[in-house]
């Protein structure tokens, strides 16, 4: 795997991968990071780059935060907790704040933007493509972890949304 590129602010590209419940996320053809499920029933996910391994897993009550463990040390890197509304707030173990928020009616582009309020990232879901603005305070696993975090929260927010639409049509 390629380390993720902020010198040149670009464009990454998220893909599923054939026959497994995961993601690549691309730049260029070259794959930087892999968000995986580990089984088919499993509520967490595995994410990976450059040599480093998280687990990504839902907690709470509600299940609206996501906490991400380094699979090497055990211990919480950083955490990402959903509002209603959609908007995240990731807070990594030294402080470092960013938030996540959908923008739009329909929710199709998503905002990472750091405690300052400069914005970094913007991800497009529905053609899966990351666009790196800006690299102020984000080194590169940092970033490459707030897109892995960032992506999980749009899936969430996506799949929550089917989950709520199918219990309506149910209970009808």
């Amino acid at each position: 795997m390629i380390p993720i590129s902020f010198a040149v602010p670009g464009e990454l590209n998220w893909s599923k991968i054939p026959s497994r419940q995961g993601f690549e996320l691309k730049q260029n053809g070259e794959v930087v990071a892999r968000l995986n499920k580990p089984s088919l029933w499993s509520c967490s996910m595995q994410a990976e780059a450059q040599g480093e391994r998280w687990t990504l897993s839902r907690i709470g009550f509600w299940r609206n935060t996501t906490v991400a463990v380094d699979d090497g040390s055990k211990a919480a890197v950083a955490s990402l907790k959903r509002r209603w509304s959609g908007v995240g707030t990731l807070r990594f173990s030294d402080g470092q704040t960013f938030r996540v928020s959908p923008t739009g009616f329909w929710r199709t582009v998503w905002e990472v933007k750091s405690d300052n309020g400069r914005l970094l990232m913007r991800i497009e879901s529905r053609k899966k493509r990351v666009e790196l603005l800006s690299q102020e305070g984000v080194s590169g696993s940092r970033a490459t972890l707030l897109a892995l975090l960032a992506w999980q929260c749009v899936r969430q927010e996506e799949e929550d949304g089917a989950a709520a639409a199918i219990a309506v049509v149910v209970s009808s």
